[in-house]
């Protein structure tokens, strides 16, 4: 099985997040991992869940649309492809979000920067049983 991941973050009263499907050792042997269940959600100040866009006729594109999730020493992405759907710093308390061709989402806030006021992160690992 693999490990899920859901991130939940909040700003201002706007809670948005995604929730994060794949093997997680994969950061260490490419770039972007992850899966298709992966996707990006709002639920306040409205509810709105932004799956991943899946594979379309235009193959030139697609690479972009597989970009799910990229962590490092200094930065977690989810959704890739001109522009990241969230970033956060290494200090988990400063990010930004904004349209990515993995998810076709709008901003996830009112503000691209945002400073973190919660994080939340659950896993659940079905490895661990």
């Amino acid at each position: 099985f693999r490990c899920k991941k859901k991130l939940i973050f909040a700003f201002l009263l706007k809670i948005f997040g995604s929730f994060c499907s794949g093997l997680w050792s994969e950061r260490q042997q490419r770039a972007y991992f992850g899966f298709g269940e992966t996707f990006l959600f709002t639920l306040i100040p409205k509810q709105i869940k932004y799956p991943w866009v899946g594979k379309r006729s235009n193959e030139q594109n697609q690479v972009k649309r597989e970009l799910f999730i990229f962590v490092d020493q200094e930065k977690l992405i989810i959704g890739g492809g001109n522009g990241d759907g969230i970033y956060v710093d290494q200090s988990l308390c400063q990010g930004h979000t904004n349209h990515c061709e993995t998810f076709d989402n709008q901003s996830l806030c009112s503000q691209i920067d945002f400073t973190i006021s919660v994080l939340e992160m659950y896993a659940l690992d079905s490895s661990a049983s």
